[in-house]
């Protein structure tokens, strides 16, 4: 009927249009981001590269903190990555944090944006060995990343480092 021809048409007409992904996004920027952490980029985010995130250089022993309320989707140690967690929080965003020294939280729990939710690294001698050739950037350093419904987004676009 004349209904299902109407929502055929709008599905088919909102399929290109970008504008309303956009304006979702425009609002991501109204939001009171926290720093994860403070210290330098040290890589920026590259979707090309597949690095779908920025790397934050640290002071050791430097707090990591939940950029916005959230609840923990994740809190695991990974050989690659250290320990990681992975915050779900409204707006259908979700934030990642990956080469943590320590966890504080666990998956289910309810974080405050602001909270601190992990550390990063002493900086040992075990750790000065493990200096990445690519980069020569010792660990340290906080790989963040920032997704909207499945899309990588640049950190640096929302958050001010």
């Amino acid at each position: 009927g004349k209904e299902a021809k109407f929502v055929d048409e709008f599905e088919q007409k909102e399929k290109y249009n970008l504008t309303s992904q956009a304006s979702t996004v425009g609002a991501l920027q109204e939001l009171h981001f926290y720093r994860p952490t403070q210290g330098m980029i040290v890589r920026k985010f590259d979707a090309n590269l597949r690095h779908y995130g920025v790397d934050i250089a640290e002071s050791p022993g430097e707090s990591v903190l939940a950029i916005l309320d959230g609840t923990v989707i994740m809190s695991d140690y990974t050989a690659n990555d250290g320990y990681m967690l992975v915050v779900q929080h409204k707006q259908n965003l979700t934030s990642v944090y990956r080469n943590c020294h320590a966890v504080l939280k666990k998956a289910g729990d309810k974080v405050i944006g602001g909270e601190v939710i992990a550390t990063l690294g002493k900086d040992t001698e075990a750790d000065k060995e493990k200096e990445t050739t690519e980069t020569n950037i010792k660990k340290p350093y906080l790989h963040f990343e920032l997704w909207h419904r499945g899309e990588a987004l640049n950190p640096e676009i929302y958050i001010a480092f």
